[in-house]
């Protein structure tokens, strides 16, 4: 499982996302199952939301040596 914390206007959780799906190809995962976004806090007075974006991951399989 890899997931991020998302502290800004919900507008933008789109970017979440994506910095998540960059550092799950970077590290040679691949997402398996749906995606989850935890709201852990909503917005208030002055105060922007909290949200946890989580990925379940599979370990991609490298070619063997031959």
């Amino acid at each position: 499982m890899a997931s991020t914390l998302h502290e800004a206007p919900y507008n933008r959780l789109f970017g979440a996302h994506l910095a998540l799906h960059h550092w799950v190809e970077a590290h040679a995962y691949r997402p398996v199952g749906i995606i989850r976004e935890v709201y852990l806090r909503d917005a208030a007075a002055g105060v922007p939301p909290l949200v946890e974006v989580q990925m379940p991951l599979r370990e991609t399989q490298m070619s063997q040596p031959s």
